[in-house]
């Protein structure tokens, strides 16, 4: 169900509710119940971005033994130890950079552009209040991460990821109105709350024949080793490590 299809079923529900309660007051109930219900939906849309529910989101493939590497915050120092692991397996990924990082490593976010790698808009400063911006700071942060990723690219960026994976009607208002596609995941490898690298490394192979799009974040000291025991399990098991242009059939 999207956004759009719950506000017409709910509009309808709520007008039939009211007129019920108008005749009796026990339908009061039902109106509590109904508001509860719709908040509960707008939270779980809002966080879950693999629903797709307030704005298109492409978060996994149907094709089998393909995996696509995305990196979120960065470019950062730590950057350098991720690139050195995936030039190792010669495995393509894309990094969604923070525009102000950018501007802080520009040297790392030609690196990885040099070792053809995808870099994709992951908006300009990363703000925590994100799903409570309104939509002229959300259309800013979008449109000042995408300038800066242009300035260093020469190209139109076409690729999108929310911070927290967190969409809502006025996010989707201007990603809607934007010439980009919204990339979400199937596998969230938690790299920035789970430190132990075994317990990070067994969550994810548990996952991983049942993904095709795993998140990781390059600004954490313990990924890139556990990305290379990921990797290495994968070429073991024979998941084929793709570009999210190839895995999705996208421009990028």
């Amino acid at each position: 169900m999207t956004y759009k299809n719950l506000q017409i079923y709910f509009i309808g529900a709520l007008l039939v509710l009211i007129v019920l309660a108008s005749i009796n007051t026990y339908y009061l109930w039902y109106l509590l119940g109904l508001g509860v219900i719709y908040l509960g939906l707008i939270s779980w849309g809002a966080s879950n971005i693999r629903s797709g529910y307030f704005t298109k989101t492409l978060s996994s493939s149907t094709k089998s033994k393909q995996l696509a590497l995305t990196f979120d915050d960065g470019p950062h120092p730590n950057s350098l130890h991720v690139l050195e692991v995936l030039k190792r397996f010669e495995a393509p990924a894309t990094f969604f950079c923070i525009g102000k990082n950018i501007e802080a490593h520009p040297e790392i976010a030609r690196q990885i552009l040099a070792e053809s790698h995808t870099l994709g808009n992951h908006t300009y400063s990363h703000p925590v209040k994100w799903g409570w911006l309104s939509v002229k700071d959300v259309k800013a942060e979008v449109d000042k991460g995408k300038a800066v990723l242009q300035d260093i690219t020469g190209q139109d960026q076409k690729l999108f990821r929310p911070p927290f994976g967190v969409t809502n009607p006025k996010i989707a208002r201007v990603l809607n109105s934007d010439d980009c596609y919204v990339i979400g995941w199937d596998l969230r490898s938690l790299d920035t709350a789970i430190k132990d690298e075994e317990k990070l490394y067994q969550r994810i192979i548990k996952r991983i024949n049942q993904s095709s799009i795993l998140l990781f974040h390059d600004t954490q000291e313990h990924t890139p080793r556990v990305l290379e025991r990921v990797l290495q399990y994968c070429e073991d098991d024979g998941i084929k490590i793709v570009s999210l242009g190839e895995l999705l059939e996208i421009e990028v």
